[in-house]
């Protein structure tokens, strides 16, 4: 165990040697890549400002309207197409024809308290001539609306008509009604954790920041050798001279390098982290750190080093170790979805996802981003399973090159 300590120390010291070269690499990637990030936020920025439907609204001012107007246009559904302005119907009109408004929206007077007591008064919708396909749109908006309301509407009608049949309960029926109107409300305001839970799109629950993020991230960490290939890449020459003269087997020799190569990792990612600072990706990208996360973020990276470890190994030369490496990193981003969404990819390449150890380490980061950790058992199960193969592949090898050399 003293020689291991002595021959560990060693390793350790040869790979804080490696570290500026490391540095100096490294820094200049995440330079590259944060322009690139900054470029691109920018970019999307003036896009959705551009695209930006505006939809004007006519509506008498009263507390009522005021509170369901704010209602609407917070809506997280409404606010990333659509921004609601205030205008008189004439100035709306005039907008409309000028291509200023996409819709304008002209609210009966008493809006609200016509809902309320059933009067119903219609609105009237207005749209530019650029906007004739989003007719279809504000169509469904506005029968899914008509269908909520007329729901809340006949419970409360059936309320009123059976306490007045059966003669009870007329001193509770305002109590009633705002119970009605609390669990209508309540089962609207919570439709955004109903979406949560449903896949809706080819990257299911995930928003797009948090799917690019843990792909890039997930490629970083497996494609990470390429900064520090000097320290992985042994000889078996030197592995056998452990062995024989400090008498230090092999897998242990495997065991510690992998351990420094975990170290390696968290400065890699500590670098990394600093990324996170920009402003463009501090509002979409929030790490959400809780001790399961760091758990499953350290099984990772333990992953990775076996991983790489066994890469290495396989490799005649630094050259060969580059090609395998790149050519590893490529096959397995494509078929984890780290390229394209796994709903995208053909059924077959699906299916093989779970055999990659890139989907369990992109879940990781998904997990530390959402914070949502129902597939934390899962995700750490498949990382045992791939580093304890990947380890013990790298002891077949390198007993392989053992039994090889000494042949020769």
């Amino acid at each position: 165990m003293r020689r291991f300590c002595i021959w560990l120390k060693t390793e350790y010291k040869r790979a804080v040697f490696l570290l500026p070269s490391l540095l100096k690499r490294a820094v200049l990637v995440l330079l590259g890549i944060g322009l690139l990030i900054f470029c691109a936020q920018k970019w999307m920025e003036t896009k959705n400002g551009g695209s930006m439907i505006q939809v004007g609204y006519t509506a008498d001012d009263n507390p009522l309207t005021d509170l369901a107007v704010s209602y609407v246009e917070n809506m997280e559904s409404v606010r990333s197409f659509c921004r609601l302005l205030p205008v008189t119907e004439e100035a709306g009109k005039e907008k409309l024809r000028q291509g200023e408004l996409t819709a304008l929206i002209v609210l009966p007077e008493h809006a609200v308290e016509g809902i309320l007591d059933g009067e119903n008064i219609p609105g009237r919708l207005y749209l530019s001539e650029q906007a004739k396909p989003l007719g279809v749109l504000f169509e469904e908006l506005a029968e899914a609306g008509v269908g909520l309301l007329q729901t809340a509407q006949a419970e409360i009608y059936a309320s009123d008509s059976l306490t007045e049949k059966f003669g009870e309960g007329r001193e509770a029926l305002a109590g009633m009604y705002r119970e009605i109107d609390a669990f209508n409300l309540n089962l609207v305001m919570n439709r955004e954790e109903y979406f949560r839970r449903r896949s809706l799109s080819p990257i299911g629950n995930q928003s797009l920041a948090v799917y690019y993020g843990s792909a890039l991230l997930t490629l970083w960490l497996l494609g990470s050798g390429l900064f520090f290939g000097a320290y992985l890449k042994r000889d078996i020459r030197e592995q056998t001279m452990l062995l024989f003269r400090r008498r230090i087997p092999l897998w242990a020799q495997l065991a510690g390098r992998s351990l420094v190569t975990v170290l390696l990792l968290c400065f890699l990612g500590g670098l990394t982290a600093l990324l996170l600072l920009l402003p463009g990706i501090r509002e979409n990208l929030r790490p959400v750190w809780s001790l399961q996360a760091c758990g499953l973020l350290l099984l990772g990276l333990c992953c990775g080093a076996a991983f790489l470890q066994l890469l290495y190994l396989l490799a005649d030369s630094p050259a060969a170790a580059v090609l395998l490496l790149g050519t590893a990193v490529l096959f397995m981003g494509y078929v984890s979805g780290c390229f394209l969404p796994s709903a995208l990819l053909p059924e077959v390449v699906e299916r093989l996802a779970f055999l990659s150890p890139a989907s369990y380490l992109k879940e990781v980061f998904v997990l530390l981003f959402t914070g949502n950790l129902e597939n934390a058992g899962r995700t750490a199960a498949g990382l045992t399973v791939f580093t304890g193969l990947f380890y013990l592949a790298g002891c077949a090898v390198s007993q392989m090159q053992k039994r090889r050399r000494a042949g020769l």
